[in-house]
C-alpha cells in the first residue's frame, strides 16, 4: 500500500504468508522487514489485518495485528503498532479485542483507516467486536457505542473503513464515514464525525461488501460490476452489461481517468465514459478469462498506459502485456515461470515501462524489467522481491 504523502510501499504479508510487515528499499531494491522484532511468545502477531499509512505524513504508518480469533492463538488479542519514523521503531497498544488476518474476510479490507484531516483520529472495524476509534494517534481505543454492530458471531464482520473527505478541512475529523459489515451485507454511514450511523438509503440487498469505495466502480465477487455516481450513493441499476460472472479485479487508467477495466474469469471489458457503459474492442475480444489487471507506464512513443493482466489470451494461460490499449497481447512470462495460482494481484510501474510487480499465492512478491534493463523488449524472465 503506497502513502498518498510518499513513494514508500508496504507490503502486508501476514494474509497468507504470516510474516508480518515489510517496505520496499527503493535504494536497495528489496523489501525490508518491519516486524522481526516479534518473539515466540507473541507469533500471533506477525498477521498483519490491516495497514494505515498516514495521507499527509509519510513518515507516520499504523498496523492493526492479530493472525487468529482462536483460543489457542498467543497472545490471545490484537494489537495496534504504530511508528512516526516509517517503522523503524514502534509504539504498541494491546487490544481487548481478537483479530483475524488468516480467516474468513482476509482479503477484505482496508479494516483500519487514519481520517484524511485529523491524523489522531482512526477507526478500526473489527471481524466480532464492532467498530473501535482512537483520537489521540492510536494510543488508547474504545469501541463505538453509537455504531449498530457491536459484535458478529460468524468473525467476519465489519470489513472496512473509508472516508469522504469531500466538504471537509485539514484539522477537523472528516464529516462523512462509511463502515461495511460483511456478515450483515450492509453500508453504514455518518455524516457528524461518527456521532450518530445509519444505513446508506436504497443500498443493494444480498450482497457482502468487502472494499471500500474509492472508485466510481465495484466488483463483488461473483455479482459482476456496478457503478457508483458518488461516494454516498449505492448503484441504483444493479450489474453492469455486459455481466461478468465472476468480477475479480477492476483498475484505472492513470492518464484517461474515465478509463475503467472491469475484468473477471469469464473474461474483460473496459469503459471510456467513467464505468457508465461497458464494452469489447477487438483484443479484448482475444481475452478468454482473466484473474487480475493492472496499468503501467506507456510504452515509447505510446500515449496510453500499458496493460497488464494474469489469465487466458488466445488460448494460452499467462502473464500477458499490451502496449496498444488491448487492442494486441504478448505473453511476457514463459512456461517455466508460472508459479502456480497467480490471480492475487497485478501491476505495472508507474514510473517504469515494463516492469511489472505480480503477487503470487505462496511465492512471494515477484516483479519482471525489460530485457538489459532499458525500456525496451520485456524479459520473460522474473526475480523474486528480496525480504529480509
Amino acid at each position: 500500500m503506497p502513502s498518498k504523502a510518499s513513494r514508500t510501499l508496504l507490503a502486508a504479508c501476514g494474509v497468507t504468508l504470516l510474516a508480518g510487515l515489510a517496505a520496499w528499499d527503493a535504494a536497495a531494491r528489496r523489501w525490508a522487514p518491519l516486524m522481526d522484532f516479534t518473539g515466540f511468545d507473541d507469533w500471533n502477531e506477525l498477521g498483519v489485518e490491516s495497514i494505515a499509512p498516514d495521507p499527509v505524513n509519510p513518515a507516520k504508518v499504523w498496523v492493526a495485528a492479530g493472525e487468529y480469533t482462536q483460543p489457542w492463538a498467543v497472545p490471545l488479542d490484537g494489537e495496534i503498532l504504530r511508528s512516526d519514523n516509517r517503522g523503524r521503531s514502534w509504539q504498541i497498544t494491546d487490544l481487548p479485542i481478537q483479530l483475524a488476518s488468516n480467516q474468513n474476510g482476509r482479503n477484505m479490507g482496508e479494516r483500519l483507516a487514519v481520517d484524511p484531516d485529523d491524523d489522531d483520529v482512526l477507526y478500526l472495524a473489527s471481524p466480532a467486536n464492532g467498530l473501535w476509534r482512537s483520537t489521540d494517534g492510536g494510543a488508547t481505543w474504545a469501541q463505538v457505542a453509537s455504531f449498530p454492530v457491536t459484535s458478529t458471531p460468524d468473525d467476519t464482520g465489519l470489513s472496512f473503513v473509508t472516508f469522504d473527505a469531500l466538504g471537509s478541512h485539514r484539522g477537523a475529523p472528516t464529516k462523512t464515514i462509511f463502515v461495511a459489515n460483511a456478515t450483515g451485507d450492509d453500508l453504514y454511514e455518518s455524516t457528524d464525525s461518527g456521532a450518530t450511523w445509519q444505513l446508506v438509503p436504497g443500498e443493494p440487498t444480498g450482497m457482502e461488501p468487502q472494499h471500500g469505495p474509492c472508485k466510481l466502480i465495484s466488483a463483488v465477487d461473483d455479482l459482476g460490476g456496478f457503478c457508483h455516481t458518488g461516494l454516498n450513493r449505492s448503484a441504483s441499476s444493479g450489474m453492469i452489461e455486459p455481466i461478468i460472472g465472476s468480477g475479480t479485479s477492476v483498475a484505472e487508467a492513470g492518464k484517461a481517468p474515465l478509463d475503467v477495466a472491469l475484468v473477471g474469469y469469464d473474461g474483460g471489458d473496459y469503459s471510456t465514459d467513467g464505468g457508465r457503459t461497458f464494452g469489447r474492442g477487438p483484443g479484448v475480444s482475444s481475452v478468454a478469462a482473466v484473474a487480475t489487471l493492472g496499468f503501467g507506464k506507456a510504452a515509447p512513443r505510446a500515449g496510453y498506459p500499458a496493460i497488464y493482466l494474469t489469465g487466458i489470451v488466445g488460448g494460452v494461460q499467462g502473464v500477458f502485456l499490451s502496449t496498444d490499449e488491448g487492442a494486441s497481447w504478448v505473453r511476457i512470462n514463459d512456461d517455466s515461470e508460472q508459479y502456480g495460482w497467480i490471480g492475487q494481484t497485478i501491476t505495472g510501474d508507474p514510473k517504469v515501462f515494463g516492469r511489472v510487480y505480480l503477487g503470487t499465492n505462496g511465492r512471494g512478491i515477484r516483479y519482471a524489467d525489460p530485457a538489459g534493463g532499458g525500456e525496451g523488449q520485456i524479459d520473460a524472465s522474473s526475480h523474486s522481491v528480496a525480504v529480509g
